[in-house]
């Protein structure tokens, strides 16, 4: 879902900036000298630009005559190294001082951590180097000279990298923890928009009559069936078990007989003859009984309000787990797959209003039309106001806000109707109301939590990786997501199972009985 981004902007320190890039001018004088021996040292023709390092020759035999003369290859190993530090620090400084983008700035860091790494660790190896050799190229020095010109200069060539990548671990850890709890943003919608592919094409399989066998058990749970078709009755299982072989059993309609008004119960109105056929005989076979059952075929009102579900849920969750994944990247994509996600919640509204209009309003198709063509105008006007450049800027941000939550709160009018129309216990034996209520309140729990920032405002830092308010929103989303599936799989199982009790006049005969 679309969320205020939090950004991790790397501001480069004037010292940080300083010392790299000082040093890479000292560190390509050192390069010099190394590289152009013995021209540089003392008495060549070109020692006048590295006059210094007469006295520091003789204090470190590395620059001096010794390793020249026994062709140590140490030292012109580390100045060819010395070379790529140069690179780096410079690039650092062109990154942050010069080129200074969203996107530089966003690298600059891990270059400066690799710039004052290598400065680190050639010092160190330098000083092991000499240690290693029982102190041979500084051990004849006296303390005052061996501390002036040796261990104090690298002392400090070792302490402020050392500084300067603890500063960069810092930045970068911070980065890292919000960029972890991004993930689990992009984790969780890029699998829920997989699942919801995966159950699509089960849906499909299933219609074309080439689902496997051993899917069916879980396509065809008990969940998905209304507590009106109960499984502890032996006419609730052959129900299910008949819904699970559909359609090969779509030709085989039990005997058409019209319903009676015996029963009190509205539902038992509409199973009366099915529970008393089945009651007529105590040895009753669930597998003798499967050839007189039939559950109706999926219409193109059927197939449709799935496939809107479907795709919504595919597109919302695609694109928020594609904002989320490259949000990053700059502030121009950013902004533009902002909307997309936004884009992607209005359809997902929208989708998934549909088939429960569809199935609440089964017996009244003017009442379809209308709920449908109204959610349609709301979502086709958020989707104009999530586009439009002109209502992006602060000054219509109301005005977005109240858009949307008109969106989301008018599920609240069409479930009042239909449960004014049949009653709040028909509605929930037959629809599963109690799952679109529950899908409904964790959207909004979720919101709530996500706008309140609970719990990370209890406890700021402990929930950067995991258990931040936007992560637990997005998992209450895909929550409230199978939720309403649940509740449009238990209307579907209703109306498929028990409009073919009636006679030619199915469905006229159920809405009859639910009404009467």
């Amino acid at each position: 879902m679309a969320a205020a981004t939090t950004t991790v902007v790397h501001r480069p320190r004037t010292l940080v900036s300083a010392w790299l890039f000082l040093s890479s001018f000292v560190v390509a004088w050192d390069v010099g000298y190394i590289l152009l021996r013995p021209r540089s040292m003392f008495g060549g023709d070109l020692h006048w630009l590295w006059s210094p390092y007469s006295l520091y020759m003789n204090v470190d035999y590395i620059y001096g005559l010794p390793s020249w003369d026994t062709k140590d290859g140490f030292p012109a190993a580390q100045s060819l190294m010395n070379v790529g530090e140069s690179i780096i620090n410079l690039f650092y400084i062109y990154l942050v001082h010069v080129k200074a983008t969203q996107a530089s700035l966003a690298v600059a860091p891990i270059w400066g951590l690799i710039a004052v790494i290598m400065t680190l660790s050639k010092t160190i190896l330098y000083v092991l180097n000499d240690y290693c050799c029982g102190w041979c190229k500084t051990g004849h020095n006296d303390w005052y000279t061996l501390f002036v010109y040796w261990i104090l200069p690298n002392g400090l060539w070792i302490l402020f990298p050392s500084i300067i990548a603890y500063v960069f671990v810092q930045e970068i850890s911070t980065t890292l923890k919000v960029a972890a709890g991004v993930q689990v943003n992009v984790h969780t919608h890029l699998w829920g928009a997989v699942f919801s592919i995966v159950l699509s094409t089960s849906h499909l399989l299933q219609h074309l009559n080439l689902l496997p066998s051993w899917v069916r058990p879980f396509s065809h749970h008990p969940i998905f069936y209304p507590s009106s078709l109960t499984f502890t009755t032996v006419t609730g299982k052959v129900l299910r078990l008949a819904s699970a072989s559909y359609p090969g059993f779509a030709n085989q309609l039990i005997s058409q007989r019209p319903l009676t008004t015996t029963s009190q119960s509205l539902i038992g109105k509409a199973l009366s003859l099915l529970s008393s056929t089945s009651a007529s005989s105590s040895s009753f076979s669930i597998p003798s009984k499967l050839t007189n059952l039939a559950v109706r075929s999926p219409d193109t009102l059927d197939v449709a309000g799935f496939a809107a579900f479907f795709i919504g849920s595919v597109i919302c969750l695609g694109f928020s787990s594609t904002y989320h994944a490259i949000q990053c990247h700059s502030q121009s994509i950013s902004k533009k797959f902002n909307k997309l996600d936004y884009v992607g919640i209005v359809v997902m509204i929208v989708g998934s209003f549909l088939p429960a209009l569809h199935y609440g309003f089964y017996c009244h198709p003017h009442y379809q039309l209308a709920y449908s063509l109204a959610i349609s105008s709301l979502g086709t006007l958020a989707m104009y106001v999530v586009l439009a450049p002109t209502y992006a800027t602060p000054a219509y941000r109301p005005y977005r806000t109240a858009v949307f939550l008109v969106l989301g709160l008018s599920a609240v009018v069409p479930v009042a109707h239909v449960v004014n129309l049949y009653g709040y216990r028909t509605i929930t034996e037959t629809m599963g109301l109690r799952f679109l209520i529950l899908s409904g309140a964790l959207y909004v729990i979720g919101a709530c939590l996500y706008a309140a920032r609970v719990p990370e405002r209890f406890a700021p830092g402990k929930f950067d990786m995991v258990g931040a308010s936007h992560q637990i929103f997005h998992v209450l989303i895909l929550a409230a997501a199978a939720a309403h599936y649940i509740s449009i799989r238990r209307a579907y199982a209703f109306w498929h199972t028990v409009e073919v009790i009636g006679s030619e006049g199915g469905k006229a005969g159920v809405c009859a009985a639910l009404q009467g």
